[in-house]
């Protein structure tokens, strides 16, 4: 199977309905991470959301709570570090796909190489 990274811009939630989810049609077919701000969510969203998506593995910011600055910079950070972090355990991507312009495009970059 491709191996695929989806690098996300906003803290939307994801659907837990997996005829809804496009993750969970994409996982018929790839692999991979998504990388992604987190968003206000309980701990029975986070222990089904594996179930939503069996073939990919969520990696979240936590960093909603934080200043607009400061959250820039952690989140470039953090996905920069979760996408080296993975990639030197598991391979490398066959594709980065990044949904923005400004700091979502500058990490799927960097980690292109």
């Amino acid at each position: 199977m491709k191996k695929l990274l989806f690098i996300l811009p906003g803290p939307v939630r994801p659907e837990i309905v997996q005829e809804r989810n496009r993750f969970f049609h994409l996982g018929k077919y790839f692999v991979g991470d998504i990388i992604q701000p987190s968003w206000e969510c309980d701990r029975e969203f986070l222990r089904r959301l594996p179930d939503a998506i069996p073939n990919f593995r969520y990696h979240l910011t936590y960093s909603s709570d934080m200043h607009p600055v400061l959250k820039f910079f952690w989140d470039l950070v953090y996905c920069l570090w979760v996408g080296f972090c993975v990639r030197i355990s598991s391979g490398r991507y066959d594709a980065i796909v990044t949904y923005g312009l400004t700091k979502t495009a500058l990490v799927g970059y960097i980690l292109k190489w």
